[in-house]
C-alpha cells in the first residue's frame, strides 16, 4: 500500500479541501458566523443537490457533510458570509427572525444582511403566525374590512409553521411599498433558498419568502397535529 500510487483526483480533492478549510478558518477569525454551501455545474449529484444554497454556523461545521470536496470530483463551493445577526440594522428584525423555525434563521440573517449590504434596509414585517392569527387575516376584505392578503386559511400558510417571512425596504423609519426594487429584492432572497412569491402566476406577493423542504401546508399542519414538533416547530428532518 505504501508504494500504490494515488489517482490525481484524490490530490485535487484533496488540496480542494484543504483551501477551503483554510478560507474557512480566515473567516471565522476575521468574526465571520456563517458560510454557505453552492453546487457547481449542471452534473450535480443529489446528495450536494440537497445542500444548495444552504446557510452553515462556524459551531456547527461538520467536516464531512458540510465542506467540499464531500466525494470525489466534487465541484462544490463555499462563500464566507459576512457578519451575524448582531449586524442587522433593526432590532424589530432581529427579534421577528427569533420567532422563525430554526431551519431557516440563518437563512434569513443572511438574507437581510446581504440587502443591507446593497445599501437595501430590509425589516421583516411577519415571521411567524399562530393558526388563528392566520384565520383572521384570513377574513380580512371577506367579512372584516381592509384589503385581501392572503388566500390561506389557518394551516395554510408556510407562515404557520414558521417557514416564511415577509419584508419590506425601510427609510427614514417609513416602509417603501411601492418604492422597493423588488425583483433585485426577489433575487436576494432565492440566492438563500428562498422561494420568491414575486414569482407565483398568481395572487403575486412581493414581500413574501417562504422553504417548504419539499413539504405542502397540509403535510406540515399533519406534522402538528401528531405532535411531531421540537419547541413547537414541526420536525423537518
Amino acid at each position: 500500500m505504501k508504494n500504490q500510487k494515488r489517482p490525481k483526483e484524490y490530490f485535487k480533492d484533496s488540496s480542494r479541501l484543504f483551501d477551503n478549510n483554510v478560507l474557512l478558518s480566515k473567516g471565522e477569525k476575521e468574526g465571520h458566523g456563517y458560510y454557505q454551501f453552492l453546487t457547481s455545474g449542471t452534473n450535480v449529484c443529489a446528495r450536494c443537490q440537497k445542500l444548495h444554497r444552504k446557510i452553515f454556523r462556524y459551531s456547527e461545521i461538520t467536516e464531512k457533510e458540510a465542506i467540499p470536496p464531500i466525494h470525489p470530483n466534487c465541484r462544490c463551493e463555499i462563500v464566507v458570509l459576512e457578519g451575524d445577526i448582531n449586524d442587522i440594522w433593526d432590532s424589530v428584525t432581529i427579534t421577528r427572525i427569533g420567532t422563525l423555525h430554526p431551519a431557516i434563521q440563518d437563512s434569513a440573517i443572511a438574507f437581510i444582511l446581504a440587502a443591507q449590504k446593497q445599501d437595501i434596509n430590509l425589516r421583516i414585517t411577519d415571521g411567524f403566525r399562530s393558526i388563528e392569527e392566520q384565520n383572521i387575516l384570513y377574513e380580512q376584505g371577506r367579512t372584516t374590512p381592509g384589503a385581501i392578503v392572503t388566500n390561506g386559511r389557518g394551516g395554510q400558510s408556510y407562515h404557520n409553521f414558521g417557514l416564511a417571512l415577509d419584508v419590506v425596504e425601510m427609510k427614514d423609519g417609513v416602509p417603501l411599498w411601492e418604492e422597493t426594487d423588488w425583483d433585485k429584492v426577489g433575487a436576494l432572497g432565492k440566492q438563500f433558498g428562498f422561494e420568491w412569491g414575486g414569482d407565483w402566476a398568481s395572487f403575486v406577493d412581493r414581500p413574501h419568502f417562504e422553504m417548504s423542504f419539499g413539504f405542502s401546508t397540509s403535510q406540515f399542519l399533519q406534522m402538528y397535529n401528531d405532535d411531531k414538533t421540537t419547541d413547537g416547530f414541526v420536525n423537518i428532518q
